[in-house]
């Protein structure tokens, strides 16, 4: 029994990595991503030779919530490439471990939204959580296809 809980460590340590995120208050979450997505127009800005103060700070304004949006999709990616090969390690199916690790990840960002309506200047949101689920869904499909192709192999051994 305590091997398979030590199997969910990792999940469980990225979970309070996400926690920790999302416990920033929204000014300093909003200049941190703010902050990269102006490093990113920099350096495009440097390789391109052609973008002005005004202009770097315009593409600025409009990749950072693309960067927001994408670092959401990571986050619960990661979070199911972690929790996929615990509960596989369960001996269950590879269907039922993507389904359980989608089912926490679900569960996790619908608490994780709701604890940033807690976090000064945050909100929580639904369109967040389906943000969350999709990047949770993504990797889980293509540790699906890849799982149903070895299986599949072993099937014609």
């Amino acid at each position: 029994m305590i091997r398979a809980a030590v199997r969910f460590v990792p999940a469980v340590l990225w979970m309070g990595m996400i926690y920790i995120f999302s416990d920033q208050p929204a000014d300093l979450s909003t200049e941190e991503s703010f902050g990269l997505a102006t490093q990113i127009v920099e350096i495009y800005a440097g390789f391109s030779g052609g973008m002005e103060g005004p202009e770097q700070l315009e593409w600025s304004l409009a990749i950072e919530p693309i960067l927001r949006k994408a670092a959401h999709m990571s986050e619960y990616a990661l979070l199911a490439v972690l929790l996929y090969p615990a509960f596989k390690r369960l001996h269950i199916s590879y269907r039922r471990a993507a389904l359980f690790s989608l089912l926490i990840c679900v569960l996790y960002s619908c608490t994780d939204e709701w604890h940033q309506t807690f976090v000064f200047g945050r909100s929580g949101s639904i369109r967040d959580v389906i943000i969350d689920t999709l990047g949770a869904a993504a990797a889980l499909s293509v540790i699906l296809v890849k799982a149903h192709r070895d299986f599949v192999r072993g099937q014609e051994l």
